[in-house]
């Protein structure tokens, strides 16, 4: 674990220049449209920071419930890592010279959108952070390109033969500017869409969170972060913090240490002070990797981007409800293959990606560009392929059939697979008329949905009186829904999410 300090870093006078061009950020509307409204004779002045709020609450239903850890150990991280560039940009002041700045590049970008930027604070800041940002990168999916950057703002000074020291290249209020200068380049250069910029800090949240609390008092009406995302220990006061939604991680190794007199460094205690003040926060305690970045932080990070403005989270199967319990049925029956198409096609089948294999097959055989001999051996495949298509659409849907006689929770596997099934092949004449899509239907309104439709109501209800300040009343709301994990075979996601509320549950001074 680095040791850095966690104590929060002094605020220096906020400069002119920063005043400037946090009116320019207002400019480019990165507060979910117009930051200041037009006032009427007698109106009174908005509250600093209202578009900022409004988001927030409005974030709240993006990303809770929180339904437990996030991220996956059965689930592969497969980051898509492109071009790391150094970024040129022109810093002022003492030790600016040895500032240096840099981004991380989306292989995917859509050059006809726009992308996320996450502007990232990592470990010591010193000159590991070029490979640094490489492991925040690993976030980026072609579903979601992210364009990352990061400021390098220490360096390793040698004592001697042995030892060495790690020491800021600038002083404070040289360091913030230039993440601010950094943070003006990257939207005028870069094709970032202002409406979701993050700051993510790993064991460096001292640094970044001063920068933030600098932000927000120095023009909150044009304060650029969606989110905060902190990985490690950070002491900080709830009420100093911007009002934005909060992402904390820790390694459960770690938060076993913080006792006594280091109760402190504990985030839980930091996400309940600003859950209670009304910023909407999720907590996850981890598994630490055995070496190098843990891919399921990793995925917390990357699931939070997605769900704020993005295509939303990735469903892990430790979060999905119902029967979890995979057999030799299950399992995809194709075998290896020497033909490129064919192997790509099971490949995508075995990732439960059946609308592009689907798509792959079709447009490969209508590729007037490959010679017959080289579409044969998918032609072939395609034989076997129907085959067990019509198979399998048959046996997920007896087991989706007898789950609602019974009034019991689906299969996971079987549910997803069929939803995926259907909307893949639901023109082909196979599927096309059978009762597949109408029993997927019925998993919405059948006793068991209709049980889960109360709980998620009420949970609903405890995060607002949480959100509101009311935690006895939002306490006691969790602890009634989660008593739902003793019904329906304790399958309900809103118990789960009640539960887990709760045991990361501290008391607010």
């Amino acid at each position: 674990m680095p040791r850095f300090d966690t104590t929060l870093i002094t605020r220096r006078p906020a400069m002119l220049r920063l005043r400037i061009f946090l009116s320019l950020l207002a400019a480019l509307g990165l507060a979910c449209g117009a930051w200041a409204q037009e006032e009427g004779e007698g109106s009174e002045p908005a509250a600093p920071g209202r578009a900022i709020r409004e988001r927030a609450a409005a974030d709240a239903r993006l990303l809770l419930p929180q339904l437990g850890l996030g991220g996956s150990e059965k689930v592969p991280l497969n980051p898509e890592l492109g071009e790391v560039r150094q970024v040129k940009a022109a810093f002022e002041g003492e030790g600016a010279d040895k500032l240096k700045a840099w981004a991380a590049l989306p292989p995917n970008a859509d050059k006809s959108r726009k992308h996320a930027l996450v502007f990232a604070f990592v470990g010591a800041g010193d000159e590991d952070t070029k490979e640094a940002v490489k492991q925040v990168a690993a976030i980026n999916q072609s579903r979601d390109p992210v364009v990352v950057c990061s400021l390098e703002y220490r360096f390793t000074r040698p004592v001697d033969e042995r030892t060495a020291v790690i020491e800021f290249c600038a002083p404070a209020e040289v360091r913030q500017a230039a993440c601010l200068k950094l943070l003006q380049t990257m939207l005028k250069d870069y094709n970032v869409d202002p409406q979701r910029v993050f700051l993510v800090s790993d064991w460096a949240g001292s640094e970044a969170l001063a920068w933030s609390r600098q932000l927000w008092e120095t023009d909150a009406d044009a304060f650029p972060f969606r989110a905060i995302i902190i990985n490690g220990t950070v002491t900080a006061q709830a009420e100093e913090l911007p009002p934005v939604p909060y992402v904390f991680g820790i390694e459960e190794e770690v938060l076993k240490r913080f006792k006594g007199e280091q109760a402190d460094l504990n985030p839980k205690n930091l996400t309940n002070a600003l859950m209670a003040r009304g910023s909407p926060c999720q907590f996850h305690a981890y598994k630490s990797a055995v070496i190098g970045v843990t891919p399921r932080w990793q995925m917390i990070v990357r699931d939070a981007v997605n769900r704020l403005g993005g295509p939303g989270a990735v469903v892990y199967p430790e979060q999905l409800t119902g029967a979890n319990v995979v057999t030799e049925a299950d399992a995809v029956p194709f075998g290896e293959s020497k033909d490129p198409h064919v192997s790509k096609v099971v490949e995508l089948a075995r990732a439960e990606r059946w609308s592009e294999a689907w798509k792959y097959m079709k447009d490969t055989l209508a590729d007037k560009n490959l010679k017959p001999k080289d579409k044969k051996p998918l032609q072939d495949f395609q034989k076997e392929w129907d085959k067990y298509l019509t198979g399998e659409l048959d046996r997920l849907n007896k087991s989706i059939e007898a789950s609602i006689k019974a009034n019991m929770w689906s299969h996971n596997l079987h549910r997803a697979r069929l939803t995926a099934m259907v909307e893949a092949f639901k023109d082909e004449k196979w599927c096309k008329g059978k009762p597949y899509a109408a029993n997927i239907e019925k998993l919405k309104t059948y006793p068991p949905a209709e049980r889960e439709k109360a709980r998620r109501e009420k949970l609903t209800q405890a995060i607002d009186l949480e959100i509101a300040g009311e935690r006895d009343k939002a306490k006691a709301l969790y602890a009634e829904v989660a008593k739902g994990l003793n019904e329906d075979g304790g399958h309900s996601e809103s118990a789960k999410a009640a539960k887990y509320r709760l045991d990361w549950w501290t008391d607010v001074r």
